[in-house]
């Protein structure tokens, strides 16, 4: 049986009690920065630019996504395989739902 959300919140506040403070969670979350500042990812949610000029709280400032959300996914929020360059203002949209990400016009109709 899977835990529920309520169980997954509390393991979450007890990783992010630890996580913040981390030597290894700090340097993940500047590699990461450095890497999406490098390729001039655009957010995973919206596709539209990221300005990397800003920081936060600015909407439009990068905000590190996870592409399984870590309420359901505890064990990965430090995972970087699961890290996604998004606004802040779209990960606070989003919330803990699961990302409804645009996949574009279809190329023929069906």
């Amino acid at each position: 049986m899977s835990p529920s959300r309520s169980e997954n919140r509390r393991a979450l506040t007890a990783i992010d009690a630890g996580r913040s403070d981390s030597r290894r969670y700090r340097k993940l979350k500047l590699e990461f920065r450095a890497e999406c500042v490098a390729t001039k990812a655009p957010c995973w949610l919206c596709n539209r630019p990221i300005d990397y000029l800003v920081g936060y709280p600015h909407p439009d400032s990068l905000s590190r996504g996870h592409a399984k959300t870590v309420v359901d996914h505890p064990e990965l929020a430090d995972d970087r395989a699961n890290f996604q360059p998004a606004h802040l203002d779209c990960i606070k949209r989003r919330g803990t739902d699961d990302p409804h990400v645009n996949l574009g016009d279809p190329s023929e109709i069906w």
